[in-house]
């Protein structure tokens, strides 16, 4: 679960110009989790952020992402999500309404690098 968690963070990891180690990348992941993901999908990614209540579609449960995917962890599609490449509805939209184009796909594959 942690793991899924510290991989969706790396993902969001915001502008790190050049690939960084394992530790800034998880700092800034998880800074970048905490501003931009956890007012929905709360601080543990558990769905349960303080904006829960007010949206339409409750958020998913992060933490549980490769349980619900065999026990693998798709870092692709994860990425396409947080890029805006793959909708989700309760997203909005293409682009997460939070993020706008913060995320760029370099940004994100220099994250998980």
């Amino acid at each position: 679960m942690k793991r899924g968690i510290a991989m969706l963070a790396g993902m969001v990891a915001l502008a790190l110009p050049v690939r960084a180690d394992a530790d800034v990348v998880a700092t800034a992941g998880q800074r970048s989790f905490e501003r931009y993901c956890s007012a929905c999908h709360g601080m543990d990614g558990r769905g349960d952020g303080p904006l829960r209540e007010v949206l339409r579609t409750p958020p998913l449960d992060l933490t549980r992402i490769a349980a619900r995917r065999g026990g693998v962890f798709p870092d692709a599609e994860i990425a396409d999500v947080i890029d805006g490449r793959r909708e989700v509805q309760a997203h909005g939209g293409r682009e997460m309404p939070v993020w706008g184009k913060i995320f760029s796909r370099r940004i994100i594959e220099d994250s998980t690098a």
